[in-house]
């Protein structure tokens, strides 16, 4: 009874796994006010707690075996539904809902309305269920009013919004949409069989470089170079006191695949007698804004592309999105540089 109750008001809080798991007709049965439950509930602990003081110690070491039974159980169960919420941060991500809060607190039908407007149709009380999820992961804020709901952002609701110079909502996209989502599922069979196909391949029937580099995947590959991107202020200053850069007073120094090249502009601040460049593909160079480096459209396998430089920097390219062949084409072109 215990753990069960537990469960309950844990599945009523998180109410589209719930009713996903279950059904909307089911979800009748828990439609009583929580704080009715709740009440009802404390009551039920009063009696217990009297019923247990007159068991016999064995039955003492029961309750506190249950107890600590029950915290396991609602890790596991935290455990095997964090894929609820990462779906439910896809559907705010792609709607829009971060942009259209804002720095305001909008009420669920307002926010219907302006999801609609971009050509959707969306069910008004799934969306209810999908922000209160994202409520209880301090995502939103949810308030009512005159028996309406209002919604707003939190910090860290913030950084999914696409104005955000830092946004997230990049790296959701890639994470969450059916290309990479697809290649978890497609893990356990790689670790449990003697098959060598990666999951990303074993998923979409093409490797990840393939899939990402076809033009016909441009915003899958979008989300991806701004999955890329993300590079936090404590890696850019170990990028900048990790090296010994002064050695190269005077000299050209390249970043490959440097996105909107913030490590660089980060050692030219800290380096003047230094010229510094960055290079990534020309969609991204046009939508980076202005900085105190040059910014360089080209492509990784065609060093024709690459200005001339005295020493190239490359963090976070070679080894982590090329496969041997197309890591050597890289390098080989490098050298020629």
């Amino acid at each position: 009874y215990y753990p069960l109750r537990s469960w309950i008001l844990m599945l009523e809080v998180r109410a589209l796994p719930l009713w996903l798991l279950l059904g909307p007709a089911t979800t009748v049965a828990f439609t009583k006010p929580l704080t009715t439950r709740i009440q009802s509930c404390n009551a039920k602990d009063t009696a217990r707690q009297r019923s247990i003081c007159s068991l016999p110690s064995d039955s003492e070491s029961l309750e506190i075996q249950l107890t600590q039974q029950e915290g396991s159980f609602e890790k596991l169960l935290r455990i095997g539904a964090q894929h609820f919420v990462s779906q439910a941060l896809m559907i705010f991500v792609k709607a829009g809902i971060p942009d259209l809060l804002g720095d305001s607190t909008r009420s669920l039908p307002e926010l219907v309305e302006g999801i609609n407007a971009k050509g959707n149709a969306v069910k008004e009380d799934a969306l209810l269920r999908t922000l209160r999820i994202l409520a209880t992961e301090d995502i939103i804020k949810e308030a009512r009013r005159d028996d309406d709901c209002y919604f707003s952002l939190t910090e860290t609701g913030r950084l999914l919004q696409r104005s955000s110079p830092n946004s997230f909502s990049g790296l959701i996209n890639h994470w969450m949409e059916p290309p990479m989502w697809n290649a978890w599922s497609s893990l356990p069979d790689y670790v449990l069989s003697d098959s060598r196909r990666l999951p990303f391949e074993a998923a979409n029937g093409v490797s990840f470089q393939d899939f990402y580099g076809n033009p016909d995947n441009k915003s899958s590959l979008d989300s991806a170079n701004s999955f890329v991107k993300m590079i936090s202020e404590t890696e850019i200053q170990a990028c900048v006191k990790g090296f010994e850069w002064n050695n190269l007073s005077g000299k050209r120094v390249l970043d490959l695949g440097g996105h909107h090249g913030a490590v660089m502009q980060a050692v030219q601040l800290s380096h003047p007698t230094l010229t510094c460049m960055s290079l990534d593909l020309p969609n991204v160079v046009e939508q980076a804004p202005p900085c105190n480096i040059q910014l360089i459209g080209g492509d990784l396998y065609d060093c024709t592309t690459f200005p001339e430089a005295d020493a190239i920097f490359m963090k976070h390219v070679v080894s982590c999105d090329w496969g041997d062949e197309a890591s050597r084409s890289i390098l080989l072109g490098c050298n020629k540089v």
